[in-house]
């Protein structure tokens, strides 16, 4: 209790320079849960994102479908019922029926290959949200024979705007080639720029009504209540329909998975970095501190303090010092996070080079409780191996020659 007295006076005699080492650790401490939590934030979006306007929660096909390009003869048999039968279980918000097919969308100046969705409309609209990435024209409304979405991106490509028509041409079942003219009476936007130059979105109808089948469908798509019951919904339907693949959206999206490995990875460094920092940071003001007090050491060694408490000393001052700055950084990190969780961070200043990897320009931070005492645990780690030089400078002092310093 003595030693701990006496190395909480020894901190507040030079509070400037204690108030330094205060400040570093609380920067460092908010800095580093701040850099988690807006990591996690963006891959929460990435994933959302991905989920609610794109994938959905799983995903059926024919066991050859994704393997053979997304080939028509292997079509899903009975998928409508299926996608029936699925929206029938509680836990299931939609499922949807689709199909699905490699095309070449052509205008009257050029062409590109697209992924060709044929949709139902009204499913399509709790799936995707498509409806509500529109910029331009109607959703489905037209009556028209054959109208068709296209994004905004691809659009610009061919060089078409509202009521052109292109040309979607495609391999049919019997590997004979079916082509349509359709007519552009939706253009949409989402927050993915790769998504949008290749999907395009028609009817299933008129898509089996080129391919003579109205009953053709090659993929059932499912969203769910809840994140948390995919594995519970996909383990139930794999042991009654054992035949079809059923994949979850992280089968789906690998490339998500090393992503957003990336970016944890890159966070980590990030907070590495911040870790080395405050560790020289502690080292050289903890290191002024013993060289401003050689005589002082030098004495109270001489007088029969052993190097051990010496030792303990300039430990425990350390540690006070970094448990002073700790709450600080914590309350500041918990209220930033607070904050900007709430109201997001615009990032449309680099938003299009965001989209080209998915991500919106809104990020919202967020954090589990767990990474506040992780980073105050590794704060405290830090703080102590810093202090470990300083500490051996002062029991390397000689008592008669600290004395005599100036």
């Amino acid at each position: 209790m003595m030693m701990l007295k006496i190395a909480w006076r020894n901190i507040w005699r030079n509070r400037t320079r204690s108030l330094v080492i205060v400040g570093a650790v609380s920067v460092g401490i908010w800095a580093a849960l701040f850099l988690i939590a807006f990591s996690w934030g963006m891959s929460a979006q990435r994933i959302s994102d991905a989920i609610e306007n794109q994938l959905g929660h799983f995903q059926v096909h024919h066991p050859q479908f994704r393997d053979e390009d997304q080939d028509l003869k292997y079509r899903l048999e009975n998928g409508m019922q299926l996608a029936a039968d699925l929206q029938r279980d509680p836990r299931v918000k939609v499922a949807t029926a689709r199909l699905v097919v490699p095309a070449l969308a052509a205008s009257s100046v050029t062409s590109s290959g697209v992924e060709l969705d044929g949709i139902v409309p009204e499913e399509e609209q709790l799936l995707t949200h498509l409806d509500q990435k529109l910029k331009e024209g109607t959703y489905f409304e037209d009556i028209r024979r054959n109208p068709v979405i296209i994004s905004s991106k691809l659009a610009d490509m061919l060089d078409v705007k509202l009521r052109s028509k292109i040309v979607l041409s495609f391999q049919g079942p019997e590997k004979n080639i079916v082509a349509a003219a359709f007519r552009v009476v939706g253009v949409y936007r989402s927050a993915n720029s790769g998504y949008d130059k290749l999907h395009v979105f028609v009817r299933r109808s008129d898509l089996q009504a080129l391919v003579n089948d109205d009953q053709m469908v090659d993929e059932v798509a499912v969203k769910l209540n809840s994140l948390d019951s995919v594995n519970g919904v996909l383990s139930d339907f794999r042991k009654v329909h054992p035949d079809v693949q059923a994949e979850s959206w992280a089968d789906l999206a690998p490339d998500l998975k090393v992503l957003n490995s990336a970016f944890d990875q890159g966070m980590q460094i990030f907070v590495f970095i911040i870790m080395m920092a405050l560790a020289f940071g502690i080292v050289n003001t903890m290191l002024m501190a013993v060289l401003e007090r050689i005589r002082e050491l030098g004495i109270l060694m001489a007088v029969g303090m052993n190097k051990g408490r010496v030792f303990r000393m300039i430990m425990l001052e350390t540690i006070l010092l970094s448990l002073c700055g700790a709450p600080v950084g914590i309350f500041v990190a918990w209220l930033s996070i607070y904050w900007f969780g709430t109201h997001g961070i615009d990032l449309a200043v680099v938003g299009q080079g965001l989209e080209s990897f998915g991500y919106g320009s809104m990020v919202y931070p967020s954090i589990a409780s767990h990474f506040y005492v992780d980073i105050v645990v590794q704060v405290f780690v830090v703080a102590v191996l810093a202090a470990i030089y300083p500490a051996l400078k002062a029991l390397r002092l000689k008592p008669v020659e600290a004395i005599r310093k100036i």
